[in-house]
């Protein structure tokens, strides 16, 4: 029986990968940066919006920052943080789009925030949580 460990050749690139796919892998690491589609801010200001505590959103946001996922830039004393480029939430829309046509517990979660939003106005960002099939508002 293989060990899990064994090593293989193609081990580095796959670790790189999965360094990615971590990141990806928390809800909280996810509602960051679905949050930070609408916008560039500060960790207070996206912990405020995103619903997180303070020091929690502080250490994924260094997470994503390992990831190159996010960015970040110093005005005084404030650190405004920001989506690396353009196909972070293109791949987050994919990711959606493919969790939605497997998961029914998504599909039936989506639906469910749809509903309470009560027709609430469309929003920028928010590509994991904005209805499916909606196209981003500019």
């Amino acid at each position: 029986m293989a060990s899990d460990m064994a090593g293989f050749p193609e081990e580095p690139i796959y670790q790189q990968l999965a360094r990615i796919g971590k990141a990806f892998a928390s809800p909280v690491r996810l509602r960051l940066l679905d949050v930070l589609g609408e916008r560039e801010r500060t960790v207070e200001e996206l912990a405020e919006e995103a619903g997180i505590a303070l020091k929690n959103t502080s250490a994924q946001l260094q997470q994503l920052r390992a990831a190159h996922l996010v960015t970040s830039r110093r005005a005084g004393t404030r650190v405004y943080y920001r989506l690396a480029d353009e196909r972070v939430p293109l791949f987050l829309g994919q990711l959606r789009d493919f969790a939605h046509e497997r998961l029914a517990d998504l599909r039936t979660a989506l639906s469910e925030h749809i509903d309470s939003l009560e027709a609430a106005p469309p929003r920028r960002g928010n590509v994991l949580t904005r209805p499916y099939g909606q196209r981003r508002v500019k």
